[in-house]
């Protein structure tokens, strides 16, 4: 596709997305959402039509987002088991089909494109619209708050504050989003007056969460505060002419805050406003306990708990629905139509669908942390705007559909990080996202359980080798691992501690000691190796990991390898077990090891990541066990 056409796709697409969060911040955009929203898909269908027909595509879509699609399953069930759709599943399920729609449509333009810078081009100009809109929508909520203390209503019915919209968590939240996507312009070197205009607007937006009244937007803003204060701490240890600039013009930020703030409060008048604005300050300033009661509904959680010990065993399991909606509103409302929820998605989760679905639902948190962490220093505004969309969907979300914009962010993260690893180019199967979520979520869970259960053996082995071989217990080595990067690989010590001129284990067989050749013809010396896989560096199945000067030297196709994760066990590996005793009769081991078995290996692991599947790592995996090598034909 012509690049005009790209370009012009994602403008689009990035219009449609601040569209659909606006429509929760500004009153009656909602109307406009869904016929532009309908002309919009027309457009993008018509022409990508033919793309969508392609097999790879489509299988390629549900394997990347498969956790979302469970959630999502789960979801549904608990629709089904309630009997009826209520007010609320239905604003849920509209926000969960609209979010797999834009997916649809994102994963289209990356796949589209073939360009790695795509997807930040997109990101780049969703955060600088909201930027722009977030402004605006607290402009207009400030001017509501005034005409209001002035004794003006509007005919709008909204809170009282500067909120326009009945949700004050979402209001507040798109506010916090505005102030991320200006932090690049507030740290970069500039003239003293565009620092005063972008401290200005910035201030307007703290001004606007701390009279929107959401009690969860105030202690987030207390920590945003609390980490500009030690940003600030940490700057001036590191004093230098810039970062000192930096503090004067943040400081200078903060005073604004401070003297807007007295301002607003000094033109109250005499009237029942004023009261309520008296009461919320002085739950601000004053009332810590009543400030975290209204803005985390502790009293919901335990009542949620009640009401899920009373459940039979099957429901505590696989859920009993969306009945709880209704126990919630005769509860708290004193009403069944008026249904209530726990204000927490993974309480909701347990009541919807059981244990089952609750686990889902907070590994899907989980996961959203680890990608936050994962991407903090290369994108920061990505990583600042998921944490804080997840605080508000953590503590203010029926359902992880509840804040649409928490579902896109975390969404995207999916993109970014198979992205980074594969480029999106789909032309071997362990280069599909999905296929290396399923690989590398397996491996990590299943290394963490096995890893805990051996833990006792691990320690009364280390105590062995202590007692035999002496310290250290461990053997550490730098090997190549994916994509190239260098890694300590870590295994029980078998060998006497002498220094090696040689990467061909054969040849200083004669320092293995006696509890050693025991221990590498068990394997036990591999198991330490389980915390290179829970660390990222290794997978169970994979490439074994070689030192420097072998697959970090490859060139052309073969070098594909290298975005494989090592493995503790392999096909190749499968072939050459006895790879140390083929290498003794050789008269020339490392001529035989570099000429014909280390080329036969990297043959046997590009067949491997051609034809990877699921259950082709399980049959991997059992054929080490039962010692048998493992037939090439056998997956092809």
């Amino acid at each position: 596709m012509p690049k005009s056409n790209v370009s012009r796709s994602v403008f689009v697409f990035s219009a449609m997305i601040l569209l659909w969060f606006l429509r929760m911040t500004l009153p009656g955009v909602k109307y406009l959402f869904i016929p532009t929203f309908i002309i919009y898909s027309a457009f993008f269908f018509v022409n990508y039509r033919k793309f969508y027909l392609q097999k790879n595509f489509l299988v390629e879509f549900l394997k990347t987002y498969n956790p979302l699609l469970i959630l999502s399953l789960f979801y549904i069930m608990g629709i089904i088991i309630t009997g009826r759709v209520l007010e609320r599943n239905i604003k849920d399920f509209f926000e969960l089909v609209v979010g797999l729609i834009f997916l649809f449509y994102y994963f289209t333009l990356i796949h589209q494109s073939k360009k790695s810078d795509t997807l930040r081009l997109i990101f780049k100009q969703i955060a600088r619209f909201i930027g722009m809109s977030s402004i605006v929508v607290a402009l207009i909520g400030l001017v509501k708050f005034m005409l209001q203390l002035k004794g003006i209503v509007l005919p709008v019915d909204t809170p009282f504050g500067t909120s326009i919209n009945s949700d004050k968590n979402f209001y507040s939240l798109y506010s916090f989003l505005g102030i991320i996507s200006y932090i690049p312009l507030l740290i970069k070197k500039q003239s003293m007056s565009k620092s005063l205009f972008i401290q200005l607007i910035i201030g307007t937006l703290l001004i606007n969460i701390l009279f929107s009244f959401s009690y969860r937007g105030i202690i987030i803003l207390v920590l945003l505060l609390v980490g500009l204060i030690i940003t600030n701490i940490i700057t001036l240890i590191n004093s230098k002419q810039a970062k000192i600039k930096n503090i004067r013009n943040n400081s200078l930020m903060l005073l604004f805050g401070v003297v807007l703030f007295g301002i607003v409060i000094n033109s109250l008048n005499e009237n029942k406003i004023v009261h309520q604005v008296t009461h919320h300050v002085n739950v601000y300033l004053n009332n810590t306990q009543e400030l975290t009661s209204n803005a985390f509904h502790f009293n919901k959680w335990e009542y949620a708990i009640e009401y899920y010990q009373q459940q039979p065993f099957i429901n505590k399991v696989f859920g009993s629905g969306f009945s709880y909606l209704q126990a919630f509103g005769q509860e708290f409302n004193e009403n069944k139509e008026l249904v209530d929820y726990p204000h927490n998605p993974i309480i909701s989760a347990l009541l919807y669908s059981g244990i089952v679905g609750a686990v889902f639902a907070l590994l899907f948190l989980i996961i959203s942390v680890y990608y936050g962490i994962l991407y903090f220093k290369k994108y920061t505004l990505f990583s600042l705007m998921l944490f804080t969309s997840l605080l508000f969907v953590f503590f203010s979300g029926n359902s992880l559909f509840s804040v649409p914009i928490f579902l896109f962010l975390f969404s995207l993260s999916f993109l970014i990080r198979h992205q980074e690893i594969t480029e999106l180019h789909i032309d071997f199967n362990l280069d599909k996202p999905g296929s290396r979520f399923v690989k590398e979520a397996t491996d990590y869970i299943i290394a963490t359980i096995v890893f805990i259960v051996l833990l006792p053996f691990l320690l009364l082995t280390s105590l062995f080798i202590g007692i035999l071989n002496g310290w250290p217990i461990i053997y550490s080595q730098s090997r190549v691992g994916q994509n190239g990067k260098v890694f300590e690989l870590h295994k029980f010590r078998t060998m006497a501690k002498v220094i090696s001129n040689t990467s061909v284990a054969s040849a200083e067989f004669h320092r293995i000691s006696k509890f050693g050749k025991i221990l590498r013809r068990t394997k036990i010396d591999e198991l330490p190796e389980l915390w290179n896989i829970i660390r990222g560096d290794m997978s169970f199945v994979g490439p074994r990991p070689d030192v420097s000067g072998y697959a970090d030297m490859l060139i052309g196709d073969d070098k594909e390898i290298l975005s494989l994760k090592p493995g503790l066990t392999g096909v190749a590996t499968l072939k050459y077990a006895n790879e140390e005793e083929l290498l003794l009769n050789q008269d020339n081991p490392q001529q035989h090891n570099d000429e014909v078995i280390f080329p036969d290996k990297v043959r046997i692991n590009r067949a491997y990541m051609k034809y990877w599947s699921f259950w082709l790592d399980i049959k991997i995996i059992i054929f080490t066990v039962l010692r048998k090598p493992l037939k090439e034909e056998c997956f092809q």
